[in-house]
């Protein structure tokens, strides 16, 4: 009896475990991932409003606006043409864990446990890795969250 107790115990915590982090579902904004094409994410979630080139450390990345406030940004490197970077900081948005723009620290442990906390560009991060490139990126500078980054770019 003991030993089934023990074993229930232990599957119980490993699918809390498994609960409360980071998914590849968590790593895609609206169906788009890491990876796809502008065409892609055109079919996904239509035509981006305008468009900005940015230089980085590593690539050229050219960035599509969505958004009534230009609150979402899509990154495709110009070298792959495939997305590298979205950014979202669209109030209306909601992960498919219930996360949205302004949420709690506390609302942020719940859904992906604790992140990795890292200080970039001064701004902190809880960062969650979900192989060695892709990275979910939540900026909690002013205690909640402002912005949801995922990408594959270095900073």
């Amino acid at each position: 009896m003991l030993k089934k107790i023990l074993s229930i115990t232990i599957l119980c915590m490993i699918l809390t475990i498994h609960g409360f982090a980071a998914e590849k579902i968590d790593f895609s904004y609206r169906g788009i991932e890491l990876g796809e094409s502008y065409e892609e994410m055109v079919n996904k979630i239509g035509q981006p409003r305008m468009d900005i080139s940015h230089l980085t450390d590593t690539a050229v990345v050219t960035y599509y606006i969505y958004g009534e406030n230009n609150d979402t940004r899509i990154g495709i490197d110009e070298a792959t043409k495939k997305v590298v970077d979205i950014r979202i900081s669209d109030k209306t948005y909601e992960s498919k864990k219930g996360v949205k723009i302004g949420a709690t620290l506390y609302k942020l442990n719940k859904a992906y446990g604790k992140g990795e906390k890292e200080r970039i560009g001064g701004k902190i991060y809880y960062i969650y890795q979900q192989n060695e490139k892709d990275r979910l990126m939540l900026d909690i500078s002013q205690g909640y969250l402002n912005e949801i980054r995922i990408t594959t770019l270095e900073q």
